[in-house]
């Protein structure tokens, strides 16, 4: 792949979690060698409790 890719964390999330997955996905990658471009993205859902379907 050439195109970079996009990474969507679905869930409610602290501050920082996006940079704290990106640092874990970036030592992954280097262990096995590979270089890719991506970003990280959240798309929390927001759900008033007793809502869900």
């Amino acid at each position: 792949r050439c195109e970079p890719l996009i990474i969507v964390e679905k869930s409610t999330v602290p501050v920082g979690s996006g940079d704290a997955l990106r640092g874990h996905i970036d030592k992954v990658l280097r262990q096995a060698g590979r270089l890719l471009q991506f970003d990280i993205v959240s798309n929390p859902e927001f759900l008033k409790e007793g809502s869900a379907v």
